[in-house]
């Protein structure tokens, strides 16, 4: 999907620039299209670690371990 994988772009992105509130939002958004990917979920984790939000960070960490 070209629009998931655009946020996810936007994402990876935004993290880099460490604007980790972005990156969450672009990359939470991704995941609505069905764009879910170890990367993803490890970066949305670190974002959510970096903003000190463990409960969210914990649950993306997990769910990239699922992903084969």
């Amino acid at each position: 999907n070209a629009i998931g994988m655009s946020l996810y772009q936007e994402g990876k992105t935004a993290f880099t620039k460490k604007a980790y509130g972005e990156a969450t939002e672009k990359l939470n958004k991704a995941l609505t299209y069905e764009i879910k990917n170890k990367e993803l979920y490890y970066l949305l984790a670190t974002s959510y670690n970096n903003l000190k939000k463990y409960d969210e960070a914990i649950q993306c960490f997990d769910k990239a371990l699922v992903i084969d």
